[in-house]
Formats: C-alpha cells, sequence, structure tokens
C-alpha cells in the first residue's frame, strides 16, 4: 500500500461554479477577524428593533446610508461596507433592497445572522413588491435595466470590472 500523494490534486471546490467571483484587496485592518472583534461592540444607533417599511428600506441606498433587507429582517450595513471581500460596489448592487437571493446565490454557506446581528435594524413590515430588485451591472459598458416585482423599471449605469 502507497501513501505517496496523487500528481496533481483538482480544485474540486471551484468545479461546478457558475462563475468565479475576483478577490478584491482589502485594506489593512479589513479582514474577517477584523470585522468579527468590532462587531462584537454595538453598532445600531437605535436602541431597540423595530419594523420597517419597504418606503423606507427603499431610502437608505447609498454608501453612507445602506440597508439590505435579508431574510425577514433588515440590517445596516454601512459600517461592514469596507469589510466586504467582495469590494464595496458588489455590496452595494442589494442597497435599499431585498438582497436575499443574491446573497444566497454568493454565499449560500455564511450565517448572516450571526456576520451581521450587531446592524440588525429590525423586522421587515413591508411589501417585497414594492422594493426594487438588486442592481446587476454587467462588464459590458452598457446600461442595463432593473425591473422591480411591480414592473417599473430603472436605468442603471454599469461598471467596468478590473479584471
Amino acid at each position: 500500500m502507497s501513501l505517496t500523494p496523487p500528481q496533481s490534486i483538482d480544485n474540486a471546490a471551484a468545479k461546478g461554479r457558475p462563475h468565479q467571483r475576483p478577490r478584491v484587496s482589502l485594506q489593512p485592518g479589513r479582514s474577517l477577524m477584523d470585522w468579527i472583534n468590532l462587531s462584537a461592540k454595538n453598532l445600531r444607533s437605535l436602541v431597540f428593533q423595530r419594523s420597517v417599511t419597504a418606503e423606507e428600506l427603499s431610502s437608505h441606498d447609498t454608501e453612507n446610508d445602506c440597508w439590505i433587507l435579508l431574510g425577514d429582517h433588515v440590517y445596516d450595513v454601512t459600517k461592514y461596507i469596507p469589510f466586504h471581500p467582495g469590494g464595496n460596489d458588489e455590496l452595494l448592487r442589494a442597497a435599499g433592497c431585498d438582497g436575499t437571493a443574491l446573497f444566497s446565490e454568493m454565499h449560500a454557506w455564511v450565517n448572516y445572522e450571526a456576520l451581521l446581528k450587531s446592524c440588525c435594524v429590525g423586522k421587515f413590515t413591508g411589501d417585497r413588491n414594492k422594493l426594487t430588485k438588486p442592481k446587476d451591472y454587467s462588464s459590458n459598458g452598457n446600461n442595463s435595466t432593473n425591473k422591480n416585482a411591480a414592473g417599473t423599471s430603472t436605468d442603471v449605469q454599469s461598471l467596468e470590472v478590473d479584471k
């Protein structure tokens, strides 16, 4: 019986992935461990959790004021943005939107409730049909049109992604 390693090792985790995400360089002090240490402190500006409507969620859609719906809860991820391993723009795709499907597509194995516990604003009590879908940036430089569940369209400027 031989215990020699195989001549080639395939990356089984990479096989079957629909698309590889480019790695984004984070600034020093912005690793996952840095976020865990920081988020151990209470980052919420609100003392208690409350109900959040679709209109209120939609109004928090900028890099300086970014709320995202994940599951049944709304999270203020503004302070998490510089820690996001996919970069700011990727996280901002779901700013002011229901990011549940996008999050599940990219991070099905991540427990966002634990990761963002200190950022929870409250329970979403609004109508998901009134929310705009997360932005879909294509790398071809063209504008893409997003539609919310009600069918209203919004033009979005596409971003060029450096590879």
